[in-house]
C-alpha cells in the first residue's frame, strides 16, 4: 500500500526533553480510519489496527514505525468489527480484540489470525465498544475487560487465549483498560474508579475513586505509582498501596491517553475542547501545551500512544482518530 508522508514532517529529528515543540513525523495510514490499537512485537516490529470507517485492518511496520503495509484483516462475525486492542507476547503470538468483544489469536506475528470466541454477551448502551482491553500478565495469563454498561467483567485465560473463564463482575459499569504495576494489576472504567488485583487477575477490589467521570487514560510511572486521567480533564497520581488519589493538574480537555517516555517525561492526549497534546517533564506535576496533532485534519487527536525502547533512544508511536501514525524519538542520554 502506498504511504503518504506529510510535508510538515519530511525531515525527522531526535527529540530531547529540553524542547517544547514535538517534532512529529506524520504518516497517513488509512484516511479517516481511527487507530486505537497498537502493539510492539519486539525488534522494531509493530502492529496497528483500524476502527471506523474502514475497520478490522491490520498494518505492520518492521522498522520502528517508519514504513507500513497492510498484512491482514480480522474476519468478524459481528456488525461492529473495529479493532480496539492488540497485544503481543514477543514470541510470534499476538492477540486482538474488536468492538464486539471478539477475541483473535495469531501465531505468526500478525500475518494470519484465528477467531477464538466472542467473550461478552452484554450491551454498551452508550454506543461505546463492548471491549477495549487485553492484558498479558507477568505470569503469561491473559485478561480481557468487558465494557457491558450494566457491569463489566474480566475474562481470564491461562492457556494462551484458547479458552477463558468469566470472573464475577465487581463494578456497576463497564471496564476499560489494564495497567501493569510492580506486583499488581489495575483496571479502570466508566464508574470512575480504579480496581486492583494482587493475584494475577483472579480476584479484584476497588482501589481508588477519581471524580466520578469515566476513566480512560492511565499509565504506570514505574514501581507502584501510576497516572490516571478522567473524562472531566483532571489528572491524578495514584499508588497501588493507597486507596486515594492526589490531584495533579487539569491542563486541557478530556483525557484520552498517556505514554511515559522516561525519567519523568510524559506525553498526554485529549479528545475534547482543543484536543491538544501536552508534555510533562516532572512526572505530571506541570504540563506544556504542545498544540494539535499536525495531520491537517479537523478535530483529529492522538487516540493511542506507545513507547518502544531502542539501544540509545525511545521511539514514541501514536495513532490518530483520522487514520494517521505520528512518530517521534527521544535520545536516552537526554532523558
Amino acid at each position: 500500500m502506498k504511504i503518504k508522508l506529510s510535508i510538515l514532517a519530511v525531515l525527522f529529528f531526535a527529540h530531547t526533553a529540553a524542547q517544547t515543540a514535538i517534532p512529529w513525523k506524520v504518516i497517513e495510514l488509512m484516511s479517516k480510519s481511527r487507530i486505537d490499537a497498537m502493539a510492539d512485537l519486539g525488534h522494531g516490529v509493530v502492529l496497528v489496527g483500524t476502527r471506523n470507517t474502514t475497520p478490522a485492518r491490520i498494518f505492520k511496520s518492521e522498522d520502528y514505525g517508519l514504513n507500513w503495509k497492510q498484512v491482514s484483516m480480522l474476519e468478524s462475525a459481528e456488525k461492529r468489527s473495529g479493532i480496539t486492542c492488540l497485544q503481543s507476547t514477543g514470541d510470534g503470538i499476538c492477540y486482538a480484540l474488536n468492538e464486539s468483544s471478539e477475541f483473535f489469536r495469531s501465531t505468526d506475528n500478525g500475518g494470519t489470525w484465528q477467531r477464538i470466541t466472542k467473550l461478552s454477551s452484554g450491551i454498551n448502551t452508550e454506543g461505546h465498544a463492548l471491549a477495549y482491553g487485553i492484558c498479558i500478565t507477568k505470569r503469561g495469563t491473559i485478561l480481557v475487560s468487558d465494557a457491558n454498561s450494566s457491569g463489566g467483567s474480566i475474562y481470564r485465560s491461562t492457556d494462551r487465549g484458547l479458552s477463558f473463564l468469566k470472573l464475577k463482575s465487581f463494578t456497576s459499569k463497564g471496564l476499560y483498560r489494564f495497567t501493569l504495576l510492580k506486583r499488581q494489576i489495575i483496571v479502570n472504567g466508566w464508574e470512575g474508579s480504579v480496581f486492583r488485583s494482587k493475584d494475577d487477575g483472579l480476584n479484584w477490589e476497588r482501589l481508588a475513586e477519581a471524580d466520578k467521570s469515566p476513566l480512560y487514560a492511565t499509565e504506570s510511572l514505574g514501581g507502584n505509582n501510576y497516572l490516571q486521567g478522567t473524562a472531566a480533564g483532571n489528572i491524578y497520581v495514584g499508588n497501588a498501596r493507597s486507596k486515594t488519589f492526589d490531584f495533579l493538574a487539569k491542563p486541557g480537555g478530556a483525557a484520552d491517553d498517556f505514554v511515559y517516555v522516561g525519567n519523568g517525561t510524559i506525553l498526554y492526549s485529549t479528545y475534547t475542547d482543543s484536543q491538544h497534546v501536552y508534555s510533562s517533564h516532572n512526572n505530571g506535576n506541570s504540563w506544556i501545551d504542545e498544540g494539535i496533532v499536525p495531520t491537517g485534519q479537523s478535530k483529529d487527536w492522538l487516540d493511542h500512544v506507545i513507547r518502544i525502547e531502542k539501544k540509545d533512544s525511545v521511539v514514541i508511536l501514536g495513532g490518530t482518530n483520522k487514520g494517521f501514525i505520528l512518530r517521534t524519538m527521544y535520545a536516552l542520554k537526554d532523558l
